[in-house]
């Protein structure tokens, strides 16, 4: 497949889905509420925004072996490929086990911070800790192979693997909540599903990269290039995942307060996930481009120069698109 046609599967496997994702969670909202309150929706957006603060335990480091990934695929070398990998997957094991720890702790601790009335401490703990075991799966068997994927200019893959599950995922999980069945219950459910679709993922990634079994070799110094995109990541959750935080642990404020300012972030926080996976979907095919042997440093840096200008361009008319449309 071409470069220019695989650009357009990246883009279309990536954007459609996710349009459809925010109309299915906007319709959701509306329901989520209505049966199981305002608190408990206010809770599960917390949580969210908690995870975006447990994961830089990550330091970066799903960013850092994916650049490292780039030049041994461009070259075609199994054995750097086959280490990267295996190392990919060791490290991420250790990062599950201690996000799962440090998300145990926050459960245990929450019932007596949070601002809340109708919510048991009891529901509390066990939706976090619920919580805790979608993400540690997601860091054992999803990960790795998405980055795989992703390096090898083959995001299209993923996202047709990932999203056609994420939008059945969602479905199932609207129509569990028009049952009013136990919220409990219907996580439960949900989180039985994500692990299929994880391992579903996992199957059909190390079932095209095969020859990853045949070496044993780990490469873990990935690891060590994780600081140079850590300020990166601080400062985006700092700036996107502070807002519910803080007024879930205020006095007269508490979750219910959350849950409508969650509700009315909902479409400016939609429009911005689907504007980063549009402009996400180029990266991994310049980052090939940049690491090969052949390849010119000045018409790098040009195409590089335009990217910035096209990203620059498609950012600023979405920030003054917003901030006209709230006048």
């Amino acid at each position: 497949m071409n470069k220019v046609k695989t650009l357009k599967f990246n883009i279309i496997s990536a954007v459609l889905p996710w349009i459809f994702l925010a109309i299915i969670g906007f319709v959701k909202i509306k329901f989520f509420i209505n049966i199981y309150g305002s608190e408990l929706n206010g809770y599960i957006q917390l949580i969210s925004q908690i995870y975006g603060y447990i994961s830089l335990v990550e330091m970066g480091f799903g960013s850092a072996v994916t650049y490292r990934l780039y030049k041994p695929l461009a070259e075609g070398n199994k054995k750097e490929v086959a280490a990267l990998f295996n190392g990919c997957i060791k490290i991420y094991k250790k990062i599950a086990i201690k996000m799962s720890v440090i998300g145990i702790i926050i459960a245990c601790i929450l019932p007596f911070v949070l601002e809340y009335d109708s919510l048991s401490k009891a529901k509390i703990v066990t939706v976090f800790l619920l919580f805790v075991v979608d993400y540690f799966l997601k860091y054992i068997f999803d990960l790795p192979c998405r980055i795989l994927l992703y390096a090898d200019q083959k995001r299209y893959k993923a996202n047709i693997i990932v999203n056609t599950s994420t939008v059945i995922i969602k479905i199932i999980e609207l129509l569990l909540i028009l049952t009013s069945l136990n919220y409990i219950l219907v996580l439960s459910i949900i989180i039985l599903l994500n692990a299929l679709s994880y391992l579903l993922l996992s199957h059909i990634t190390k079932k095209g990269y095969s020859y990853v079994k045949e070496f044993d070799d780990i490469d873990t110094t990935t690891r060590e290039m994780s600081k140079d995109v850590m300020a990166h990541k601080i400062s985006r959750i700092v700036f996107y995942g502070t807002d519910n935080i803080i007024i879930s642990m205020t006095k007269g404020l508490g979750l219910a307060v959350a849950s409508i300012y969650g509700s009315y972030n909902y479409i400016v926080s939609a429009v911005r996930n689907i504007l980063d996976l549009f402009l996400q979907s180029p990266l991994e095919m310049l980052g090939n481009k940049f690491v090969k042997k052949d390849s010119n440093m000045k018409e790098n840096f040009e195409l590089y120069q335009e990217f910035l200008k096209v990203t620059y361009f498609i950012r600023y008319n979405y920030f003054c698109s917003i901030f006209c449309s709230s006048r």
